[in-house]
């Protein structure tokens, strides 16, 4: 089956938009978050200047390995989005009709099949939860959210064995059976299943015929989050979007489609402000650690644990489900698509 699925959207629920909380009012929450990230799979983040070089760990100017803020940072923006109904803020719509064929540049436009009501925000006094947190950028203005994001550093590191990755396959929007299942609205959010083996193969180069490099089970990275005027109704889904549930893990890096990238988040210590009674006391910060810190997460997320009534939520429990569900996941092959054009595999019992 795909190494991917769709977490389905209740689009009879387009995204509440409403004014952040601004610096000029001592409104909401705010604090400083600690945790750590720990690689329940090999883990592979890239530079961005690494496109074409052969794929080691991004590292900082100590020469430390890291998992940058912004990438930290696009994760956690992107469960706020699931779990919060926030906006597609970066969709567009516009795929190439055939990424696999470099000469065929012909496009490909499903921005009709996103109900306008999903739209990206476009006023920084009407913005979806994900643009309340973590901002936005309009044509007119822009809004620098409440969450800010620091590297992620290696404090512990796993050797794992190089190879070479298989092709990792471009999106196929085309193929109408998994994009556009209904001809007319898109079957949801783009997310990859966890999987207990990692792709590597050790003769090459083949497929991509690119070496990487990725760290192993068990590398441990610490980092910091920083908040402030954070809605206290916004709270709840930015701490679920950090923790997720026990049965369940992030997808993190380069090379999700084979393996890569199952990361664990564990928050250590959580220093909570709340703004409007700092003001009028004095208060000092409330220290989450230990025992009482995993009460309170618990506690705060517990609605959104407790909601099994949800398609979308029960869709990103049923992808991101630890220890996975499916013992493999591939993609078809050309043959397969030559073959089924616009079939499910479903449909074709492969």
């Amino acid at each position: 089956m795909n190494p991917y699925n769709f977490v389905r959207i209740n689009w009879d629920n387009p995204p509440e938009r409403r004014r952040p909380l601004f610096w000029d009012r001592f409104q909401g929450l705010a604090g400083r978050i600690e945790g750590r990230i720990v690689a329940e799979t090999a883990l592979l983040v890239r530079g961005n200047d690494d496109e074409h070089q052969q794929g080691g760990f991004v590292r900082n100017s100590a020469g430390q390995e890291i998992i940058p803020g912004s990438s930290l940072k696009g994760l956690i923006r992107a469960v706020v989005e699931i779990v919060g109904n926030g906006c597609w803020h970066r969709y567009t719509g516009r795929y190439r009709m055939f990424p696999e064929r470099r000469d065929d540049r012909r496009l490909l436009d499903l921005s009709k099949h996103l109900p306008e009501d999903f739209y990206p925000c476009r006023d920084k006094n009407s913005l979806c939860i994900a643009c309340r947190l973590f901002g936005f950028t309009g044509r007119e203005n822009a809004y620098a959210g409440a969450v800010s994001f620091n590297d992620a550093v290696c404090v512990e590191r796993r050797p794992f064995q190089s190879g070479y990755l298989p092709p990792l396959m471009p999106p196929k929007p085309r193929h109408s059976a998994w994009y556009t299942p209904d001809r007319q609205r898109l079957a949801g959010r783009k997310l990859y299943y966890h999987q207990r083996a990692v792709q590597i193969t050790q003769s090459g180069p083949r497929g991509n015929g690119r070496r990487v490099q990725p760290l192993g089970p068990g590398s441990k990275f610490v980092f910091t989050v920083q908040f402030s005027q954070v809605d206290p109704r916004d709270w709840p889904v930015l701490l679920y979007a950090l923790v997720l549930e026990d049965t369940m893990r992030h997808k993190l890096g380069y090379g999700k489609p084979v393996g890569l990238g199952t990361v664990r988040i564990e928050l250590t210590r959580l220093e909570l402000i709340d703004l409007a009674a700092r003001y009028r006391s004095n208060a000092q910060p409330t220290i989450y650690e230990g025992d009482a810190l995993v009460q309170y997460v618990a506690s705060t997320i517990a609605p959104i644990v407790s909601n099994r009534d949800s398609v979308t939520l029960n869709d990103l429990r049923s992808i991101w489900a630890w220890p996975p569900k499916h013992a493999r996941h591939a993609y078809p092959t050309r043959e397969w698509f030559a073959r089924y054009p616009q079939a499910s595999i479903e449909e074709t019992g492969s």
